[in-house]
């Protein structure tokens, strides 16, 4: 297959856009929480509270997409994992509300 030399550039582009934009369309769900210190606020709520697990799954979901942009395995993997592991992790515990 006969490749152009700027298509990984031009990957590596639109990925970054799309970084950029995923995280843009979601400030505003960043912005909707009324915000508080760690020490004003209980594990439970933290644990519990659909707006921190909402913001651990974007979390997870930008680390994911960030790892697309790393070159080096070691990196991406670890990027990959945490961002996986944020997401399930979130995603078992809004399972389990009450």
């Amino acid at each position: 297959m006969n490749r152009h030399p700027n298509d990984s550039l031009s990957t590596r582009t639109q990925r970054l856009v799309a970084v950029f934009l995923a995280l843009f369309v979601c400030a505003p769900l960043a912005d909707a929480h009324p915000g508080h210190s760690l020490s004003e606020a209980t594990p439970a709520h933290l644990l519990t509270s659909p707006d921190h697990l909402a913001a651990l799954v974007l979390i997870g979901a930008a680390m994911c997409l960030w790892a697309q942009l790393v070159n080096r395995r070691l990196p991406r993997r670890a990027l990959q994992f945490a961002g996986s592991i944020a997401i399930l992790s979130a995603l078992v515990r809004f399972s389990l509300l009450p």
